[in-house]
């Protein structure tokens, strides 16, 4: 069903604060931190990498779609439990679930052009906090990597095509009241887990050999 196949995806712990082993090294430091005079400090994030997708359509029959993916800037690799982690110190996982305009071809989803708002739940033109978060990997300790969840309170997320497939900036406010900036410009496949169909056709588009049997009598005991 569909929250089983955003948990093939999704960390699904939240508030995840934990130390693993067995990660890559740190290539680089992948965050910008910039702050202007009189306004908060804010971490800016660019994501090169689109990692995985899912489009339900119009899963809970209310006239619109829910699109689901992930994006990241790292490599990537898993705990015990399967579930993905930024693989580099400095690395983002960043899950991202809109509810939006339902795809002309459910075969071939596109994610609607739009700024999308915050919301918890279902809701056209919005984005799910309880399911939009990120993965952080903070540090290394000896042979540990300290990864945590940022979970989200507020924020926008604006979509807009372009040549190359997509241009996403996302704005987010966290629950600690931080400001955080991710982008992406790239390209994005999602799977069709829609089971939706197109306009019934009652069309004949082939040739069709029919044995025609004339009735002249018919006799009943």
């Amino acid at each position: 069903d569909q929250q089983h196949d955003k948990q093939q995806i999704i960390v699904g712990r939240p508030a995840l604060s934990i130390f693993v082993s067995g990660l890559f090294s740190s290539c680089e430091k992948k965050e910008d931190t910039n702050s202007g005079s009189g306004t908060p400090s804010a971490t800016e994030v660019s994501l090169d990498k689109f990692y995985d997708g899912l489009y339900f359509g119009n899963f809970w029959d209310e006239g619109y779609a829910n699109y689901y993916f992930v994006l990241v800037n790292c490599e990537t690799g898993y705990d015990d439990d399967s579930y993905l982690l930024p693989a580099e110190v400095g690395g983002y996982v960043l899950y991202i679930d809109l509810w939006g305009a339902i795809s002309a071809d459910h075969t071939s989803p596109v994610v609607p052009e739009g700024t999308y708002t915050a919301h918890k739940g279902r809701k056209d033109g919005t984005f799910d906090l309880e399911h939009t978060l990120t993965t952080y990997n903070k540090e290394q300790v000896d042979d540990m990597f300290l990864i945590s969840d940022i979970l989200f309170s507020d924020g926008t997320i604006t979509v807009k095509h372009t040549a190359e497939g997509y241009n996403f900036v996302a704005d987010f406010t966290t629950i600690e009241d931080e400001h955080m900036k991710f982008t992406y410009n790239g390209p994005m496949t999602l799977q069709d887990k829609s089971n939706d169909e197109g306009p019934e056709d009652n069309h004949i588009r082939q040739d069709l050999n029919i044995n025609v049997k004339r009735v002249t009598e018919q006799k009943y005991d």
